[in-house]
């Protein structure tokens, strides 16, 4: 019975941290290092691509990015397994759709089980600009509409003032 009390433990943790990364304003991606193919991947970081995180577990990465794209990509996980993490630096690629992607990724890899796998997160910068821009605007807009209802209630009271004498 003690056994399981770890091993439950282990498990919720688990369902917890896949929790986190779900809801995460972070793009996460999880991949083996040699094969390039997808162990996990959150939903913020198959938006980035267009697909959905179903569509990209246990494929390569070549799959959803150009050539060109890709071999940096590859040359990056090879500096990062040689050399350790690479933090807050900016990664720039095309999704499916054409966006133009350009994200603040941190990358490391550790050993899981004799593999070497790369683990990346990173904030879309652009949507998240967007975003900003877009919550912004409608602070302002709804600030204006808040000021315009004042001096007209306002505007009303003097009116009927005015009528009244």
């Amino acid at each position: 019975m003690a056994d399981k009390e770890p091993l439950a433990t282990l498990l919720e943790t688990c369902i917890v941290l896949r929790e986190v990364s779900e809801y995460s304003l972070q793009a996460v991606i999880v991949k083996d290092q040699e094969t390039d193919r997808i162990l996990y991947i959150n939903r913020r970081a198959a938006d980035l691509v267009g697909l959905a995180p179903s569509e990209m577990i246990n494929r390569p990465c070549s799959d959803f990015w150009d050539p060109d794209t890709n071999k940096i990509y590859r040359r990056d996980d090879a500096e990062i397994v040689a050399n350790g993490p690479r933090l807050n630096y900016t990664e720039t690629s095309v999704s499916r759709d054409g966006r133009r992607v350009c994200v603040l990724t941190n990358k490391w890899s550790r050993k899981v089980h004799g593999r070497t796998v790369i683990f990346l997160c990173a904030v879309d910068v652009l949507g998240l600009n967007d975003a900003l821009t877009r919550d912004t605007a409608d602070s302002f807009a709804q600030a204006d509409l808040l000021r315009s209802r004042i001096e007209f209630e306002e505007l009303n009271e003097r009116f009927a003032k005015a009528a009244g004498s």
